[in-house]
C-alpha cells in the first residue's frame, strides 16, 4: 500500500484471482507498508504512519497504537516482534506493549535498504541494527525469552568489526 511499500493481495485459494487489499483501509492509502509476517493464523502489516494492523477476517489496529512508526515485523519465539521508531528512537517492541524491550541510543537505525529484519535462532532472537554515524559498524542485538518464558527480554549485543555488516539473517 501507498507510495514505495508493499501491494498487498489475497487470492481465490487456487492463485487465479487476486484482490488487492489495504491494512490502513484508506482509500488512497495513507500508510506504507513496511513489512508483512503470518503467525500462521494472522497476517501483520507494518505500517509506516499507523503502527501494525493485523488480519485476522479483516484489517483492525493492531494495539500498538498510531504512536510508532513499525518498520518491521516478525513472528518469532511464538509472538510478534516489531522494530518501530516511537519519539525518533528505534526500538523493539513485544505483541501490543508499547514500551520497548530494547531502545537503540540515538544514531543507531535498520538499514533504510534492506530493512533490517529480526530472525530467530536457537534461544534467541536476533535484530541487525546499523550505526548511522561514519563508524561503519552495525550491531546484532540479542533478545530471548525470560526465566518464567511469558516475555522477551534483552540479553546482550555484539558489535561487528568496521565494514562489516549485518542487514537480515536466517536459521533453518
Amino acid at each position: 500500500s501507498g507510495e514505495d511499500g508493499y501491494t498487498i493481495a489475497s487470492s481465490n485459494g487456487e492463485l487465479t484471482t487476486w484482490t488487492s487489499e489495504d491494512p490502513d483501509t484508506g482509500s488512497p492509502p495513507t500508510a506504507v507498508t513496511r513489512d508483512l509476517t503470518s503467525s500462521g493464523t494472522a497476517l501483520y502489516a507494518a505500517q509506516e504512519a499507523t503502527g501494525v494492523q493485523k488480519r485476522n477476517g479483516s484489517w483492525a489496529n493492531y494495539g500498538l497504537g498510531t504512536t510508532i512508526s513499525a518498520k518491521s515485523v516478525a513472528w518469532l519465539k511464538n509472538r510478534l516482534v516489531t522494530i518501530a521508531v516511537k519519539s525518533g528512537l528505534y526500538g523493539i517492541y513485544e505483541g501490543t506493549n508499547t514500551t520497548p524491550i530494547l531502545e537503540f541510543p540515538a544514531g543507531q537505525a535498520i538499514d533504510a535498504v534492506y530493512g533490517g529484519k529480526a530472525f530467530e535462532m536457537g534461544p534467541y532472537v536476533y535484530v541487525p541494527v546499523q550505526n548511522t554515524d561514519s563508524s561503519g559498524t552495525s550491531i546484532v542485538y540479542h533478545v530471548g525469552l525470560n526465566s518464567a518464558a511469558t516475555a522477551l527480554e534483552a540479553k546482550g549485543s555484539t558489535v561487528f568489526p568496521a565494514g562489516d555488516a549485518l542487514f537480515s539473517g536466517f536459521a533453518f
